[in-house]
């Protein structure tokens, strides 16, 4: 019986993230679910574990190098190694000019959207390294390929995740760690919806279609190229 693959998820406690919890899961990962909020984090837990998955919730702030630490220690202690990380975790305001945007509203999304890829990434590649493998699938955005007028501090973020994907991909290529950015164009999320609230949902795509194509990223046997960003759209 081979051993069961294991995951950490980011931000699982809402839209992409949970959805990956609940698809990594079925699929037979044992799951290491990070997020900030106790009582989603313990729903989607009880969820995972009614289902017979193997699940561990960790609660954390993707900005405290300290939880981050925490999170991946539990992870080995419980699961013995990590296959896979997936960087979800981010935040993002409404439509707000520069010149109005808050130094805390920067800091904020420039902490948790691209510093707490840094964290996790960091955290994670010495668990991969001795076993030679090992998929980081960074979150970026549509947003991070191209701006978008009062978004600039989430397109920043969204950019240098692209940025951290590619020289990352270039220094752990030699231990055989994949690491690759995914670019979603608008998803069903809240985040979404009360930032664009005249986009309409049939035009954009579902947290599911996107954990599906994360897990797809994940397969060992996948071919795309590490270092590369990968695109997946509806209409918006």
């Amino acid at each position: 019986m081979s051993t069961p693959r294991v995951a950490i998820i980011t931000g699982a406690t809402r839209g992409v993230g949970r959805a990956c919890a609940r698809t990594f899961s079925a699929t037979g990962y044992n799951v290491t679910l990070f997020g900030r909020n106790s009582d989603l984090l313990n729903k989607i837990v009880e969820e995972i574990k009614e289902r017979s998955g193997r699940v561990l919730g960790v609660k954390g702030d993707v900005r405290n190098p300290s939880d981050v630490r925490d999170a991946v220690e539990k992870t080995l202690r419980n699961f013995g190694h990590i296959d896979v990380l997936v960087n979800n975790a981010g935040v993002g305001y409404g439509l707000i000019p520069l010149t109005e945007f808050s130094d805390k509203q920067w800091h904020e999304t420039i902490d948790t959207n691209l510093t707490g890829v840094y964290y996790f990434t960091k955290a994670v590649i010495p668990a991969m390294k001795p076993r030679r493998s090992g998929i980081i699938i960074n979150i970026s955005s549509g947003a991070g390929r191209h701006g978008v007028g009062g978004l600039s501090a989430y397109c920043a973020s969204k950019f240098g995740v692209i940025g951290l994907t590619e020289s990352v991909a270039e220094e752990v290529k030699q231990y055989g760690i994949k690491v690759v950015a995914l670019c979603p164009g608008g998803i069903n999320t809240e985040m979404h919806r009360a930032i664009f609230p005249e986009h309409e949902p049939e035009g954009l795509l579902t947290p599911e279609e996107v954990a599906q194509k994360i897990l797809s990223l994940s397969d060992p046997d996948d071919g795309t190229r590490s270092g590369t960003s990968v695109h997946i759209h509806k209409r918006y």
